[in-house]
């Protein structure tokens, strides 16, 4: 909702943090933001899973994952092996977990 000075604030009636439930807001205009891995000493490490999605002649995924890994090498091995038993299995689709951080350009006041 905007208000009458031009600003956003939510709406009451059907925003899920109702006014009621916020204590406090920060408006910030035209800003600049970069997002980025988080590599603070609070973030877990990075997970991720590799699953081949290559099909056979029937149309069926192979759906082979790495199970989870924490680098990078770790699923390119897991590639390597799978085409080393697969060679046509060249699709795959990697899911990431990995913190992330929201920095403005400029902090809003």
């Amino acid at each position: 909702m905007i208000r009458d000075d031009g600003l956003w604030t939510p709406n009451p009636t059907t925003h899920p943090l109702s006014a009621d439930r916020i204590e406090s807001e920060t408006v910030t205009r035209h800003n600049e933001w970069t997002i980025e891995p988080d590599y603070g000493p609070d973030v877990d490490p990075p997970a991720y899973v590799l699953t081949c999605v290559s099909e056979d002649e029937a149309g069926r995924q192979c759906l082979a994952d790495s199970g989870e890994v924490s680098s990078v090498t770790d699923y390119q091995e897991f590639i390597r092996l799978h085409l080393w038993g697969h060679p046509g299995h060249r699709s795959y689709r990697l899911l990431a977990e990995l913190g992330m951080v929201a920095r403005p350009a400029v902090e809003p006041l």
